[in-house]
């Protein structure tokens, strides 16, 4: 799912994998 890999870019961008 691309918008899944786009959130869990943002979240890695972001530094909050916790919630990915």
């Amino acid at each position: 799912n691309t918008g899944q890999r786009a959130v869990l870019k943002f979240a890695s961008g972001t530094g909050a994998t916790t919630f990915a």
